[in-house]
Order: C-alpha cells, then sequence, then structure tokens
C-alpha cells in the first residue's frame, strides 16, 4: 500500500476518535453541571430554585390583609399574592404596603407557591391595565 494512503488512513482514524471522545465529553459534562453553584442561576427568595415559575401578573387589588393581597386579573380571574419583608414596592418612587389600596392597579413579579398563589418579589403600582404584561428586572 501507498505511504501516502496510510498517512490518509490514520489521519482519518484520528479525526473519527477525536470526534467521538468530544461527544462522550460533552454527554459526561452535562449530566454532572451544577446550576446550584453558580451565580448565574439565582433562586427566588421562597426557595424553589426554579426561575421557571417567575410569574408576572397585573390586575386590580380587590382585597388586602396583613401579608396578601387578591388581585383581579385581566380575564377576571384571581390570584393570591403573598407579601413578605423582603417584598420590593414601588411606584415612580420607593412605595410601602400601605400604599396599597382597594382598586390600585399593580403588576407583580413573582415565584410561584405550591398553592398556587404567588410569593410577591417586586409589585409596581401602574395606571394603566393596558400595557402589555413583560418580565420586570428587578433593581440590582
Amino acid at each position: 500500500m501507498n505511504k501516502k494512503y496510510v498517512f490518509y488512513i490514520i489521519i482519518f482514524i484520528l479525526l473519527i476518535t477525536t470526534f467521538v471522545l468530544g461527544l462522550q465529553m460533552g454527554k459526561t459534562q452535562s449530566k454532572t453541571m451544577n446550576f446550584k453553584n453558580n451565580p448565574n442561576f439565582k433562586t427566588p427568595p421562597n426557595g424553589t430554585g426554579n426561575r421557571a415559575m417567575t410569574n408576572n401578573i397585573m390586575g386590580e387589588i380587590i382585597e388586602k390583609n396583613e401579608n396578601s393581597l387578591t388581585v383581579k386579573l385581566k380575564d377576571n380571574g384571581s390570584k393570591i399574592v403573598v407579601i413578605s419583608n423582603t417584598t420590593e414596592l414601588y411606584k415612580t418612587v420607593s412605595a410601602s404596603f400601605d400604599d396599597l389600596t382597594i382598586g390600585n392597579n399593580i403588576m407583580i413579579t413573582g415565584a410561584s407557591n405550591n398553592d398556587n398563589s404567588i410569593i410577591a418579589e417586586s409589585i409596581r403600582l401602574v395606571d394603566d391595565l393596558s400595557m402589555p404584561e413583560k418580565p420586570l428586572s428587578l433593581p440590582q
């Protein structure tokens, strides 16, 4: 056999071997990735650890208790929103729980609770519910 063909066969085998080993290494690394210690994947305040559970809702306050609100949604449904001492409340300037009154229109960002309520991370007082719902970036 010609030396030239032997050289090409060896190069081809090395390329295939490198490709297969790369695939195997990628599978191994993807199984062992740990998102819990990665600062780019933050845990919601309630500790669910699942950012996919974050909710943004808008609606009118129809009931207010010591640590929760009931919000009437655009579709006439309602949602209970749990308020904690880490929940950020603001309008154009910072707001407090006392600023939230029945009839206010608000936008809430928070994580879903097991009972389908939402643990509020932030609440914004809004003038108009016709604005489109979109995720809010929290202040750093």
